[in-house]
């Protein structure tokens, strides 16, 4: 058995490794980041990144166990704790909620609401054939973000900062999903101010898209 103890960027070293090693062993996932907790460590999708692109080398394998300690939270510096939520906005705004609440919701409570919603999604979609792509919302422009800042600097940006920009960027292009759209994305925007503002627009920006696609989520 493996156990992988750490961030995102860990579990998901540790998950392939176990998927790897002997064909496939047990493996336990116990993250200690938000990022992890919410999303990496959650759904069994392994991976490791490569020049090309994001998570070009993984596997599918499921961990027998996820345990969260929601105490390591407070222990992780802020840009830790506000890049980790991307990911939780993301959940938030894919079961209906509105970015501007977030204030209003405990981070216990957002974490077991993401936790909730992907694993629902997951087991009913483990490898991806319909449903569980609701997950990669805000993803294409992040994955492009990232390998463009992996690049340069491999602190430049995190994973969760990236999802933060990916879903402002999309709310504003495409108007979000579901209804009420146009105050939506206004909130979206405000929620995700840290990290994005209209006049900060990637440069050349089809070219970043189109390093997005390069990558698997």
């Amino acid at each position: 058995m493996l156990v992988g103890v750490g961030g995102g960027a860990l579990t998901d070293l540790v998950g392939f490794a176990a998927a790897t090693y002997l064909r496939g062993i047990a493996l336990v996932q116990i993250p200690t980041s938000l990022v992890g907790q919410v999303d990496a460590a959650i759904g069994g999708k392994t991976g490791v990144n490569l020049r090309s692109g994001k998570n070009l080398v993984g596997a599918f394998h499921q961990p027998i166990g996820v345990l969260c300690d929601f105490e390591t939270i407070a222990t992780l510096p802020e840009r830790e704790r506000v890049g980790g939520l991307g990911e939780v906005a993301k959940c938030w705004l894919l079961e209906g909620g509105f970015a501007a609440e977030l204030n209003d919701v405990s981070l216990h409570d957002l974490i077991v609401m993401s936790v909730t919603l992907k694993a629902a999604i997951v087991s009913a979609d483990e490898h991806e054939g319909g449903r569980r792509a609701l997950l990669n919302y805000g993803h294409t422009l992040a994955h492009a973000l990232e390998k463009v800042a992996l690049a340069r600097d491999g602190d430049e940006l995190r994973h969760g900062e990236a999802v933060a920009i990916g879903l402002a960027f999309r709310r504003q292009v495409g108007g979000g999903v579901g209804s009420g759209r146009q105050q939506r994305s206004g909130a979206t925007r405000r929620g995700a101010g840290l990290f994005w503002s209209q006049s900060s627009s990637p440069r050349g920006l089809s070219n970043v898209i189109t390093l997005g696609s390069h990558g698997a989520r």
